[in-house]
C-alpha cells in the first residue's frame, strides 16, 4: 500500500511538471529516477519516469518500473547472510582463560566479502570489554573464510556484512 501511494504520488508530481506551462521537467535527459523503499519489509525498488515530448508538441509520460531487487533475490541474500552468520558461528571457540574468568559479552564483527566468497577484511563493530573475546571473534571469522560465492541475484562486487557474536556461559 505504501508502496502504491509512493509511485502514485511520483507519478503526479511528474505529471504536474509536464503540464506546467506546456513545459516538460527542466532535466537536461528528462529522466526522472526515484527511489522507493518500503521499511517493514526491508525491500527497495527504482523507478524511472521517463518524460517524452512528441513531435505535436504534446508532451506524453512513459513509466518503466526497473526490475530492480525481486523477491528471489531478497531470499538469495537472507538465505546467503544466515550461512554465512552460521559458518562464523561453527567456528567460534571461547577462549579458556575467559571461561576460567568469567568474561562474558557480545561482540560485533562487520566482514567484508569479495564476489568469489573471499574474506576481504574483518572489523570490529562493537567490542566486548574483553581482549580475549574480541580476538576470538575475529579469529572465527578467519576460520569460516572462504565463503561461498555469492548468489546470482547479488549483482554486487563486494559486500559488508555484520555478524554478532555472543560469549555467554552457562
Amino acid at each position: 500500500m505504501i508502496r502504491f501511494l509512493l509511485f502514485s504520488f511520483f507519478l503526479h508530481l511528474a505529471i504536474y511538471f509536464i503540464t506546467l506551462n506546456g513545459s516538460s521537467p527542466s532535466l537536461p535527459a528528462e529522466i526522472i529516477d526515484i527511489q522507493i523503499s518500503q521499511i517493514e519489509k526491508k525491500e527497495s525498488r527504482s523507478v524511472r519516469l521517463i518524460v517524452q515530448k512528441s513531435k505535436s508538441n504534446s508532451n506524453s509520460l512513459a513509466v518503466q518500473a526497473d526490475s530492480g531487487q525481486s523477491a528471489l533475490s531478497q531470499d538469495s541474500k537472507s538465505q546467503y547472510l544466515s550461512a554465512v552468520h552460521e559458518l562464523v558461528k561453527k567456528q567460534q571457540t571461547y577462549p579458556n582463560l575467559s571461561k576460567k574468568m568469567k568474561e562474558q559479552g557480545e561482540v560485533k564483527i562487520q566482514l567484508t566479502l569479495n564476489a568469489s566468497g573471499e574474506l576481504q577484511s574483518v572489523e570490529l563493530v562493537q567490542r566486548s570489554p574483553f581482549q580475549r573475546l574480541n580476538d576470538a571473534a575475529i579469529n572465527a571469522a578467519t576460520r569460516a573464510a572462504p565463503f561461498q560465492p555469492f548468489p546470482q541475484g547479488i549483482q554486487a562486487a563486494s559486500w559488508k556484512i555484520v555478524v554478532p557474536i555472543k560469549f555467554t556461559l552457562n
